[in-house]
């Protein structure tokens, strides 16, 4: 037997970790929104080290922390807190040492609002145009083949699609990762995240295109917000640590091309982005804070009220569907003023008058319906005419007509019901109006 030595601890040769780090701070409160690790960047042309963090990455996550309140030409890096003393953005390295973050030129306001909760944050209509790939022909007929996907199928796609992880190339203890966390489903059908799905919105956070294939411990680091995927020239991302607690991942992967698949939405990365950025440790309650989204208090009111309905004597509890589609369609009302806050609604109760459920009309379903087509068209403006060769500047599975289209197709099944029922079908069997449910969903009426 040839006995090997045994490993040594893992020691950093070629990411090299600063003693101080990049502290962001913000002017009107002078306190951090974040502080993220000075990792050992490009040798300067004399050969010494540089230590640092990629200016543009520190101004995309200052603008999600600030709900986008600066669009890109107005909010900026500054090494003073009264924001004259600016950082040009040639320099693409910010060296070790405290900043301020300003959304517009000096004098303005400086006790800006912060996003303290993910439910709090909005998806842009557009996401910053360097976090886009741009998609060849090909690649996007590609895509196609996902349209038929089921959201219990996607993990077991996913990995054996990727087949090894997409940063460290391991084939062994791979799993399925969500981009968007499946514990934020009232984020992601509030923000109407359906619409770049591959496989339609019946696979909601289930979808092919929400998922990556990563070893066991970097899935781990990731769910700890230790690192983001990155947008970098040619089309292509980087895996970056921004928690200190990672420092031997960032000998593995910090700044690594990673392989991120066709099929995953740039979408999904950006929120991921976010989601990191938003749950990094801060004092949160130095701030003023942006309210939960009404729309995510609105979806997290109707689950609730769900989960709170009594069992019908005698029988089994029904599904969240077959509840909320009893025969019926109903819409959640607004939640009442009195309930909401800056931290939003408690997750686990609410008033049973804050959730009221009224039946829809033909007008309420055109209103929602044109809302729905408004605001799609706001996300896929080549969507807008009908042609015979629509142009895919963006990919997604949905159109401005499925909520209706959903609804014709909940009404057919629910009128011949040898559809869906087979020879084996018990003749008392009912199903969950699944087509019925996500109609409501996508045009906001439960």
């Amino acid at each position: 037997m040839r006995i090997r030595q045994q490993l040594t601890p893992p020691s950093p040769q070629e990411v090299l970790l600063h003693t101080l780090t990049v502290d962001i701070i913000h002017p009107g409160f002078n306190r951090p929104l974040f502080s993220l690790p000075a990792f050992s960047d490009e040798p300067t042309p004399s050969g010494d080290t540089q230590y640092g963090v990629d200016h543009r990455l520190v101004l995309d996550a200052c603008r999600i922390l600030t709900n986008l309140t600066a669009n890109d030409q107005d909010g900026y890096i500054a090494h003073d807190c009264a924001g004259e003393q600016r950082v040009s953005l040639d320099i693409s390295l910010l060296s070790p040492g405290r900043y301020f973050y300003h959304l517009a030129s000096p004098g303005t306001t400086s006790k800006y609002r912060i996003v303290k909760d993910f439910s709090a944050w909005r998806l842009p209509a557009s996401i910053p145009s360097h976090w886009v790939r741009t998609r060849t022909p090909e690649e996007r007929s590609a895509l196609y083949r996902y349209e038929f996907n089921s959201a219990s199928a996607m993990s077991r796609v996913v990995v054996s699609e990727d087949g090894h992880c997409v940063i460290t190339q391991y084939q062994q203890s791979c799993e399925n990762a969500h981009l968007v966390p499946k514990e934020h489903e009232d984020w992601f059908n509030g923000n109407n995240m359906t619409d770049y799905n591959l496989s339609g919105p019946l696979t909601g956070l289930d979808d092919v295109a929400n998922g990556l294939t990563l070893r066991s411990d970097v899935h781990q680091c990731l769910d700890r917000h230790g690192f983001v995927f990155y947008p970098v020239e040619g089309n292509r991302f980087v895996a970056y640590v921004v928690r200190r607690g990672a420092f031997e991942h960032a000998e593995l992967f910090h700044q690594r091309l990673v392989t991120l698949p066709n099929r995953v939405s740039d979408q999904f990365v950006y929120a991921r982005f976010a989601y990191t950025f938003i749950n990094l440790p801060r004092d949160k309650d130095a701030f003023d804070v942006f309210p939960v989204s009404e729309e995510v208090e609105r979806r997290r009111a109707a689950r609730l009220a769900v989960r709170k309905m009594p069992k019908e004597a005698g029988r089994q509890k029904r599904s969240k569907l077959e509840v909320i589609h009893g025969g019926a369609d109903i819409i959640t009302s607004e939640m009442s003023e009195g309930s909401r806050g800056n931290s939003g609604t408690d997750a686990e109760t609410v008033d049973s008058e804050d959730s009221m459920l009224q039946p829809m009309t033909e007008i309420s379903y055109a209103a929602a319906d044109k809302k729905y087509r408004d605001r799609f068209l706001k996300r896929f403006p080549d969507q807008a005419e009908e042609v015979d060769n629509p142009p895919e500047s963006l990919v997604t599975s949905c159109h401005t007509d499925t909520p209706r289209m959903l609804r014709l197709m909940s009404e057919y099944m629910k009128k011949n019901p040898q559809v869906w029922k087979t020879s084996s079908t018990p003749a008392e069997a009912t199903r969950p109006d699944v087509e019925g449910y996500y109609a409501d969903l996508l045009a906001g009426t439960n």
